[in-house]
Order: C-alpha cells, then structure tokens, then sequence
C-alpha cells in the first residue's frame, strides 16, 4: 500500500479482517505508488493499493477512490479568508514543491499545464513530514491529497478545497492479470473495496 493508505485507512481495513478471518496472517509494506505497481509485477505481493500513475499491460486497476487535492497552509494565512480558492490564486504564492519525480507532483503539473499555470517556490522536499513542518512554520503554502490532510494535527496548519481546476487521484486496487489471488488475499481485497465504497475513514 501506499503511505497514505497506509496510515489512515489501514487500520479500518484490519479491524474488519480480524472479525471476519481470525488468524490470516499479513506482510504489509508501504511504499509509493510506483514502488507498489513494481512489486506487484513481479509478485513480491499479491496486490496493491495504491494510486497507478504509469501503466503497464500485466496489471489491472480497480479505482476505489477519487483523492481531491486540497491546499495546506498556516492558519494565519490570508488566502484562507477568500470565499474560493483557485489554483490560479494559489500560484501567486510560495508553493513548497515535492521531488521531481513524485507522482503527486507530476499530477499536479500536468493538470495545470494546459491552463497554463504554474506554480512557482523556494523550497522543494522529499518526504511529506517535511512539507508539513514549512508550512507549520508559515513558510510557504502546498497542497496534498485530502487523504494526507485528514491525519494533520499541527494547529497552525489548515486545509482548503481548491476549485478551477477540480484535481484528483485515483486509489485503487492493483492486481496482476496473469496471477491469480490466494483466498486470503481474494477476501482481504472485498474488504478493501467495501471501505472504500462505504467510506469507512
């Protein structure tokens, strides 16, 4: 899975499988979505769950969830007072960037390039923790999928939606189409899918 699967819904996902099937044992491993999609090629795990940000003909993607991004910035910050908040508004600011490469960052990008906007800062990181800690320190704004905002407790940060355009991704289950699924794995999966179609985060 994911990190962010991972941590927010997870934990749903085993309290459930505890009730239903007592004493399955699990190897979990968080990884990016990329990581997640290679390790499913080549059968080091049975199936993902995970954004599919490049496709690949050996695998299948069930989309299970559309992520909204939403902005993160200090509470203090002014863009919060405005009544929408556009990514046009957004790239005026200090935008905290993460690695080139990250998947998030290459969705946001390209959803924007063809509107022709661009967001522009000073900072750019690796990892999310850092994010959250620049803009705890009001040192610029970013955005993140909803699902990495909802286990944000720092109280200088805050969260907006964003409109103009609506930018989303997919998490899904990721499976390889020439391998078939063990039963516990089978049933680990509908359980999977019914928390996410009942939303159960």
């Amino acid at each position: 899975m994911n990190m962010t699967v991972t941590t927010n819904i997870l934990p749903k996902i085993l309290k459930i499988l505890a009730i239903e099937c007592p004493g399955i044992i699990l190897h979990i491993m968080e990884d990016s979505g990329p990581a997640v999609a290679r390790k499913v090629i080549s059968g080091e795990v049975e199936f993902g769950v995970a954004p599919l940000t490049e496709h690949h003909s050996a695998l299948l993607f069930e989309e299970c969830y559309k992520d909204k991004f939403v902005m993160i910035a200090h509470s203090s910050h002014t863009l919060l007072n405005r009544d929408q908040l556009t990514w046009q508004s957004i790239a005026r600011e200090n935008f905290i960037k993460m690695y080139p490469n990250s998947g998030t960052r290459k969705l946001i990008e390209n959803a924007l390039m063809g509107r022709q906007i661009y967001l522009h800062g000073t900072f750019e990181v690796t990892h999310r923790p850092a994010l959250l800690g620049l803009v705890a320190n009001n040192l610029g704004i970013s955005a993140v999928p909803h699902l990495s905002s909802s286990n944000v407790v720092d109280p200088p940060i805050a969260t907006r939606e964003i409109s103009g355009p609506v930018i989303s991704r997919s998490i899904g289950i990721i499976t390889n189409r020439n391998t078939n699924l063990s039963p516990a794995a089978a049933k680990l999966k509908t359980i999977v899918k019914n928390v996410f179609e009942n939303q159960i985060f």
